[in-house]
């Protein structure tokens, strides 16, 4: 079975154990998701069914969007409520001062001390728990879209963001711009990409029993339904004549497909419009990034 699912995590358990019921539900079936979320935030997760476990890649660099909590005047390890507390100021008084347009825009981000990012091989929360102090570089980032709204200390947040966006560090930053420090209340994920946060858009899992209750034919898209609610990847069909000759990994070249396309990458399928291959197609040059028919679950 090749497609997605759109999972909703409840606040309070990690992705991986969200996934669990899936798994279960599942087990011949490999299963991945694009883009984790804290165990204190909640929101819409993309699972990955199969082959499209391969297109992990692209799903993880789509934008996203979340509602949050902002907290001024104190700020923990972790930057959310699950941490110890280490700082605390005076909290602003206006809400002014915390001047979203500042935060608008391509800037560079530096990652928060408890994330998953690797170094030296290892995730700095890791080296954090073992009493180390890891040197995060900062990194681009692009905040679309911030709207602020209600009374210090708490404060909602609105806001549209890039892949590699933590929303802890806009807290950290914010309250350090406004003089003052502040984390992460309270987080949900509501919009991936193309994909909202609501029952009209797949199965969403509220509670871990509810996993039985899954449909594949009616909550599983699979993968060309996927790629229609996301216009800007190209997807394209393989003549049937070559379909053989991209399963056999020969040497590709455009009159196999049945249109041309713009961009770096295509996603291929057969007659049946069921997943064949990523096919890269940078500087007019094309090569293989998967192909798909054949892979085992």
């Amino acid at each position: 079975m090749d497609g997605i699912l759109l999972l909703r995590k409840p606040a309070g358990v990690t992705s991986f154990q969200a996934l669990a019921p899936i798994k279960k539900k599942f087990p011949k079936t490999k299963i991945g998701h694009c883009g984790t979320l804290d165990r204190f935030a909640s929101g819409l997760l993309i699972l990955l069914l199969g082959r499209m476990t391969r297109m992990n890649p692209v799903f993880s660099g789509l934008d996203k969007a979340y509602t949050a909590t902002f907290y001024f005047g104190v700020q923990t390890d972790t930057l959310d409520p699950e941490g110890a507390v280490i700082a605390q100021a005076e909290c602003p008084r206006d809400i002014s001062v915390l001047d979203p347009l500042h935060f608008h825009g391509i800037q560079k981000q530096v990652p928060p001390e408890y994330s998953a990012i690797h170094v030296n091989g290892k995730r700095a929360s890791e080296r954090m728990r073992q009493g180390e102090k890891p040197e995060l570089s900062a990194r681009d980032i692009c905040i679309h879209k911030l709207d602020i709204r209600g009374e210090l200390p708490d404060v909602e947040i609105d806001v549209t963001c890039s892949k590699g966006t933590y929303i802890r560090s806009l807290a950290r930053d914010m309250g350090v711009h406004a003089g003052s420090c502040a984390m992460v209340k309270e987080l949900e994920r509501y919009w991936i990409g193309h994909y909202a946060g609501d029952e009209k858009n797949g199965f969403f899992l509220h509670d871990a029993h509810l996993a039985q209750d899954v449909c594949p034919d009616k909550d599983v898209l699979s993968a060309w339904q996927t790629l229609q609610a996301l216009p800007h990847i190209p997807r394209v069909h393989a003549r049937p004549e070559f379909v053989q000759h991209i399963r056999a990994g020969r040497a590709l070249k455009y009159e196999w497909f049945t249109h041309e396309w713009k961009g770096d990458f295509v996603v291929v399928f057969d007659a049946d419009s069921r997943l064949l291959a990523l096919v890269n197609s940078r500087g007019g040059c094309l090569s293989y990034g998967f192909v798909a028919t054949g892979d085992k679950e």
